[in-house]
């Protein structure tokens, strides 16, 4: 074979990506995954076709794993990371995990062991059986033993990745085969087949018959929207259908945006006090692409109307929490199109007396740093929240418009996940702000990526709210532990000062004054910045 007709290991990996339409890669280079770091610093410069492949380097897995799935979340692409083998691996099991647990299209491509002694347990560094180990948090997992297998373990992957139920995918390749020698014929083996609509159903006609009589009949109809809405890119249908039949719209933290929230048919999140009264109020629920979660409806106490439609891509989720009337297994664009062109206009319901002060429902009136953040940030702002009690409030009380905007580690809830995930939405939508929200305990499990928003120059705008305290624990010990605090009081360090330590401008606040004027300056210099507001963890309202 000439070399022109050559291809390595990685060097196939590689073109197989680009030809998935991967441009974006997060990882760290390790002994198992470095002829793959010498194979790409050639895909980082454009090549004949103008095409190139940008590498992001996390400062740990773990937070490399946040990154792809934040990456993912604001994109609708594929995140996807590369690691060594071992324990580079299992750093990132956690992301991998979170981005299971909320359907988020990640691929991890890990290094190991040379082939001959994969799976031996003779003594080799790193060694480990990654299949088993990610079986439980993967759709689909595999290895790669010879390099002629390679494209078609990343076809399959891609399929997976691209068709219901989306979940993140795994590859293992031994170290030997990413300096193996194979034609570039093999490159014809990878075929990009499948997407949402090759499985999409409108779901069985009788079915479908059923639900269209129930919503006829019904006099105060509600819809409930989750992550499956955005997934798949129905959010304009909802909005119609929602206008067609007068029926108030609540979502899911995961379906946040479907609707415009400052529209006339939203009543926000569905744990919302607007929402808790309309569901007091409605005799049938559409519920689409939702799975009813332990969060959303507060340990499944939510009042779910009993008459109840349940629309999912996944046959398992129809019923899993909340007895349905009538369960339709389908694409959720398609099925709402379908009861769009089924559906009269209704001309009145009950809804339209009630609705407009069941809107105007506040249990109080909202922090000022939420607030101050509504007012200033742009509404096509990507705001990336960890798991926080500021985050957790802004489900509620942080009205967005658009979908995508408002992205919160929903139902695995990572600590940590914020300020990662925050630099892979700024990779994926460089043009659009984005601001992290955090906790300062979550901010200091991955906050060595201050690192990573400096290096890449990524206009980050922190706003840690630092009350020097396990927040949510705290609240819980007081709550049910009779305020016996225990462990949940930190000690930080200076935060202005940490930041500033890997170049990024930071500053500390304690009014509405000095934060505002602090966002504003943060959002004209487009550049990374932490904001530091100083607060005491009972300023937070209680869950709901």
């Amino acid at each position: 074979m000439s070399e022109s007709h050559v291809l390595t290991g990685a060097e196939l990996l590689l073109e197989c990506l680009m030809r998935a339409g991967v441009r974006n890669i997060f990882g760290m280079p390790g002994s198992h995954s470095a002829a793959v770091y010498d194979a790409l610093q050639h895909y980082t410069s454009h090549n004949a076709t103008g095409e190139s492949i940008n590498h992001i380097l996390c400062r740990n897995e773990q937070a490399g794993a946040f990154m792809a799935d934040g990456y993912a979340r604001t994109t609708g692409e594929v995140g996807v990371l590369i690691t060594t083998a071992g324990p580079g691996a299992t750093n990132a099991s956690t992301g991998i995990a979170e981005a299971y647990s909320d359907g988020i299209p990640v691929l991890l491509i890990s290094g190991q062991v040379d082939s001959p002694r994969v799976r031996e347990e003779r003594g080799a560094y790193h060694e480990m059986d990654l299949q088993s180990f990610f079986a439980p948090i993967t759709k689909w997992n595999t290895l790669v033993r010879r390099i002629e297998e390679l494209p078609a373990a990343l076809s399959e992957a891609f399929l997976h990745l691209r068709t219901p139920r989306i979940r993140p995918v795994q590859i293992s390749i031994p170290q030997d085969l990413w300096s193996a020698r194979a034609h570039r014929q093999l490159l014809s083996q990878f075929a990009l087949s499948g997407s949402s609509t090759d499985v999409a159903r409108v779901g069985s006609p009788g079915a479908m018959q059923q639900a269209l009589h129930m919503l006829r009949q019904a006099e105060a109809p509600i819809i409930c929207v989750g992550g499956g809405v955005i997934s798949a890119s129905a959010t304009s249908e909802i909005g119609d259908l929602a206008a067609k039949i007068h029926a108030p719209v609540i979502t899911t933290t995961m379906g946040k945006g479907a609707i415009p929230e400052s529209g006339p048919w939203s009543l926000g999140h569905a744990r919302s006090l607007p929402a808790q009264e309309a569901l007091q109020k409605a005799d049938v629920m559409l519920a689409v692409g939702c799975r009813f979660t332990e969060v959303v409806t507060n340990r499944w106490q939510m009042h779910v109307p009993k008459r109840l439609i349940q629309v999912d891509i996944d046959p398992d989720q129809i019923g899993a929490n909340y007895r349905v009337e009538v369960g339709i297994v389908g694409d959720a664009k398609r099925v709402i199109r379908e009861i769009l062109r089924e559906t009269p206009p209704v001309d009145f319901s009950l809804w339209d007396k009630t609705l407009p002060d069941i809107q105007e429902a506040r249990p109080a009136p909202r922090h000022w740093v939420i607030s101050v953040m509504r007012e200033l940030l742009p509404p096509e702002t990507l705001v990336m929240s960890d798991t926080c009690e500021m985050g957790h409030t802004m489900e509620t009380d942080f009205p967005v418009d658009f979908p995508r905007t408002f992205n919160y580690p929903a139902n695995f809830i990572s600590l940590g996940w914020g300020l990662p995930a925050a630099i892979g939405a700024q990779v994926g939508a460089p043009e659009w702000p984005v601001v992290c929200v955090c906790g300062d305990g979550g901010f200091l499990m991955t906050g060595q990526e201050l690192a990573t928003l400096s290096r890449y120059h990524l206009p980050v705008i922190i706003v840690l709210h630092n009350d020097n305290a396990y927040g949510a624990m705290k609240r819980i010990m007081r709550n049910h532990y009779e305020s016996r605090f225990f462990e949940v009081d930190l000690n930080n360090p200076d935060f202005v000062q940490y930041a500033e330590s890997f170049g990024v401008r930071a500053c500390a606040t304690n009014t509405e004054a000095s934060f505002s004027a602090a966002l504003r300056t943060a959002i004209r210099r487009r550049e990374p910045a932490l904001i530091e507001v100083k607060t005491h963890w009972e300023d937070w309202r209680e869950r709901t």
